[in-house]
């Protein structure tokens, strides 16, 4: 647990020992994979599985800092979203799991609900790797169109949006490296519990990530475009 070399815990324990691993791993500042105690509010049942799934910006300046330059972008008409991690960073669950539950949540908590998705993945460099290259077109229900773009193809380890409107985009940008100095995982533990009245509202959040993860998944299995509702069906 205590290994520097670490970064991951998976918990194989008992169902009543579970929370205190889990607790254990997270306070350690390891990414944790565990079949979660039903009594915690932030998790989600997906395809047939119960996750905790890490949304570290969404509840941090990050999400006001998107939010802001969305609504003082004029004319905003295309947002374009990517994000690279080192390769070696990336684990079984694939880069959109593991990294990316968060930057299509922020996208829609900035410019509202999407409405469409057409999204490709593909795993170029790990064997059983469920994707390490996501493409995603999106339309969002206020006509503003995008593009998602992950991959853990390098050495990098950074996230950028931009806003196009005006004639120059208004750009938010991070490092995950300093992120992740900064102890930014912290914030996994506090999802739904930022306020203690807010845990329902937080669920709800986590519950609307993962459904996005589906969503992208599901179109770039059957290689098409889906609506919101023909992904819930799916």
């Amino acid at each position: 647990m205590r290994d520097p070399s670490t970064h991951v815990v998976v918990v194989c324990t008992a169902p009543e020992d579970r929370s205190y691993w889990i607790e254990a791993g997270l306070a350690a500042g390891h990414w944790v994979v565990s079949p979660l105690p039903q009594k915690l509010p932030e998790s989600t049942l997906v395809e047939g599985a119960r996750f905790r799934v890490d949304a570290p910006l969404a509840w941090s300046d990050v999400d006001t800092d998107l939010q802001t330059r969305a609504r003082h972008t004029p004319n905003l008409a295309y947002v374009r979203a990517t994000m690279q991690i080192p390769e070696e960073w990336v684990r079984g669950e694939g880069i959109l799991l593991r990294w990316g539950t968060w930057l299509p949540l922020l996208l829609q908590r900035s410019l509202g609900p999407i409405d469409t998705l057409h999204a490709r993945s593909r795993c170029y460099r790990h064997d059983g790797l469920w994707e390490d290259h996501v493409l995603a077109h999106l339309t969002f229900a206020n006509g503003v169109e995008g593009h998602v773009e992950m991959d853990a193809l390098g050495s990098e380890a950074e996230w950028r949006v931009d806003f196009l409107g005006g004639e120059t985009p208004n750009s938010s940008a991070g490092d995950i490296h300093l992120d992740r100095a900064a102890d930014l995982t912290a914030l996994y533990d506090s999802l739904g519990k930022v306020n203690p009245a807010d845990a329902l509202t937080g669920g709800l959040a986590l519950r609307e990530a993962m459904f996005l993860v589906h969503w992208i998944r599901q179109s770039a299995r059957l290689e098409r475009t889906l609506t919101r509702r023909e992904a819930r069906r799916a």
